[in-house]
């Protein structure tokens, strides 16, 4: 693996593919990057000594195994990233095959905690997920398809979320929320 930058330079999220001894076998720019943070991989001739000790620092075993839901939260610098890890079927039988896919995912700091904002409002799982793509820009039809629903139902759960929310509309819903976590004094959701 040669790499030329180390800085983290983007919000795109690091992948990593290892194999049975959690040694990696690809790994792309973004993630090295965020591992090797703030070190140079330009000198470093183990790079892939120094990842395997790294990975294995990340990632914790019960009983000798991972778990397969597994997340984690680290620091690389100043920017906090959530690990998740994959576990995948191997279709040939060698032992270099992957075995385990991670992801590397930046955290915004601003982001909130949609569990939180469902116990808020008293929302249902489904009604916390479209909320939750709401936030993130998503149309009616978008939010439809990323939850695999028509878009009747879309527009049932969102309505339910103004319901419960108290505002009439999709600002109103944001600022409501934005509200109620403090992340905006002085703003008045619309009724």
């Amino acid at each position: 693996m040669k790499l030329n930058r180390v800085v983290p330079n983007s919000d795109s999220p690091g992948l990593l593919l290892l194999d049975r001894f959690l040694r990696p076998l690809y790994a792309n720019e973004e993630a090295v990057s965020i591992l090797c943070y703030p070190k140079s991989t330009r000198r470093n001739k183990r790079l892939g000594h120094f990842l395997v000790h790294r990975i294995d620092s990340l990632l914790s075993k019960r009983d000798g195994y991972l778990s397969s839901k597994f997340s984690k939260e680290f620091a690389s610098g100043k920017r906090h990233y959530q690990v998740r890890v994959f576990k995948l079927k191997p279709r040939l039988r060698n032992n270099l095959v992957p075995t385990l896919a991670v992801l590397l995912k930046r955290k915004h700091p601003a982001s909130l905690d949609l569990l939180q904002i469902g116990q808020e409002f008293r929302l249902t799982q489904r009604e916390t997920k479209a909320l939750g793509l709401l936030m993130q820009g998503y149309t009616t039809k978008q939010i439809a398809r990323r939850m695999e629903i028509s878009p009747n139902t879309a527009k049932s759960f969102l309505r339910s979320v103004r319901f419960k929310a108290e505002t009439s509309n999709r600002s109103g819903i944001l600022a409501k929320v934005m509200q109620a976590f403090g992340l905006c004094e002085g703003l008045e959701p619309t009724k």
